[in-house]
């Protein structure tokens, strides 16, 4: 199946048509808000001190679950194809985390540990599997020949590393980094919605509900998206840009 090449303008254009759309069906704005209505909001929490700190906070936390999910799987990847019985240990952890709902996951984790440090917690169980798992299959299905290839030339070690599953194993990498971002996002502020951190943007979501403040709602999880896809951008980038140091 083809991927779309980006946003078009026309497609932009036609959702915001259909979001005034409703808005208007929903003449007391009771329930849906109109897009005006929400950038006005948005202006108007722009300025607030509170509105800056709350997505600091989020996304600090979020960030260190992405960080650690990362490293972990750097680790535990490569371990995992060279050693059987990390591989075979991790498997049955790795199915349950999968299987397991992420508000059970929040909802227990909230038994032992503390709120506000629940959202770093769920973006790893979230993000590490789909990072580790990327990364060994791409690690499992280097081409042999540039293998025996190495193996001919001794090129052992780091070197090796570098230069013959860096390359290989990047795309693979960066398939799962680009999906583990926006799931950590999604469950991150899921676990701060039911964990209710003080200073959070799920707080600040969770108060929304309950004063049925659309407006607000539709604001913050526009904020959201928007956090989530620079977070996406600026970590992508970085990663493309240290391979490339790597590789010279």
């Amino acid at each position: 199946m083809k991927r779309p090449d980006g946003i078009k303008i026309w497609t932009v254009v036609f959702w915001i048509i259909v979001w005034e759309s409703i808005a208007i069906l929903n003449s007391d704005n009771f329930l849906f808000v109109s897009l005006v209505d929400v950038s006005k909001r948005l202006v108007v929490l722009a300025g607030e001190s509170e509105f800056w700190m709350s997505i600091g906070y989020s996304s600090l936390r979020i960030f260190l679950g992405i960080f650690i999910s990362i490293i972990t799987a750097l680790v535990l990847a490569p371990l995992s194809h060279k050693t059987n019985w990390v591989k075979s240990l991790l498997y049955p952890l790795l199915v349950t985390i999968k299987s397991i709902p992420v508000a059970s996951f929040i909802i227990f984790a909230l038994v032992f540990i503390s709120s506000n440090n629940l959202s770093i917690l769920i973006s790893v169980l979230i993000g590490f599997p789909i990072i580790y798992t990327n990364l060994l299959n791409g690690i499992e299905n280097v081409d042999k020949n540039l293998i025996e290839m190495s193996k001919i030339f001794e090129i052992k070690g780091i070197k090796k590393a570098i230069y013959v599953y860096v390359p290989e194993v990047k795309s693979y990498f960066t398939a799962g980094l680009n999906l583990a971002i926006g799931m950590c996002w999604k469950a991150g502020i899921a676990a701060e919605v039911i964990g209710i951190p003080d200073g959070s943007i799920g707080e600040q979501l969770y108060l929304a509900k309950i004063q049925l403040d659309t407006a607000d709602i539709l604001a913050f999880t526009i904020v959201i998206i928007i956090v989530s896809i620079i977070f996406e951008k600026v970590i992508l980038k970085l990663f493309d840009v240290s391979i490339e140091r790597l590789l010279r």
